[in-house]
């Protein structure tokens, strides 16, 4: 007999393929501005902090996957060092959306946002590499694309929920 945790853990676990096979049409659009920041923000809103860690590692692996696979990442040094300090950024992310968490949902995407690009922008200036991406129209660009994708997780999330409210309501009517 299925548990109500063991029912959770796996409507979990579907939702959290749903979201990162999504993040893989974004990683297709969007290449090297995929919303990481967004997912860490949404997933710290909305799951307990290793399901949320889990969804940001998925998406970011996904990413990678999708980058090297189909669109032509290099296969150097530099581009997986890269690689390993978006996953970084897109768990501080998460991590950050949590600690603002009781200051609402914008709140929680902003801090989310700060922290993704602060880190990558820190891991810039470090290494030398060039600064362009940093120009104010980029993070504009940058982040509204994060800032879509966020609202929009939330929207299809609260749809779900709803969908799911109903069917629960209907089915315990016919019980």
């Amino acid at each position: 007999m299925l548990r109500a945790t063991d029912a959770n853990a796996i409507n979990t676990t579907a939702w959290i393929a749903f979201l990162t096979a999504l993040s893989v049409a974004l990683t297709l659009g969007f290449a090297c501005a995929a919303p990481l920041a967004a997912f860490g923000a949404y997933a710290a809103l909305r799951m307990t902090r290793g399901w949320a860690l889990a969804l940001v590692g998925a998406v970011w692996a996904a990413n990678q996957v999708v980058g090297f696979a189909f669109l032509s990442f290099p296969m150097t040094a530099e581009c997986t060092a890269w690689g390993l300090a978006l996953g970084a950024s897109g768990l501080l992310a998460c991590e950050a959306a949590r600690l603002m968490q009781a200051r609402g949902m914008v709140v929680s995407f902003v801090a989310a946002f700060a922290a993704y690009e602060g880190f990558l922008f820190a891991c810039t200036a470090v290494t030398g590499a060039d600064m362009t991406a940093y120009q104010p129209l980029e993070m504009g660009r940058v982040f509204l694309i994060n800032a879509i994708a966020f609202a929009g997780l939330v929207v299809v999330a609260k749809l779900v929920e709803r969908r799911d409210g109903a069917i629960g309501t209907i089915a315990a009517r016919h019980a």
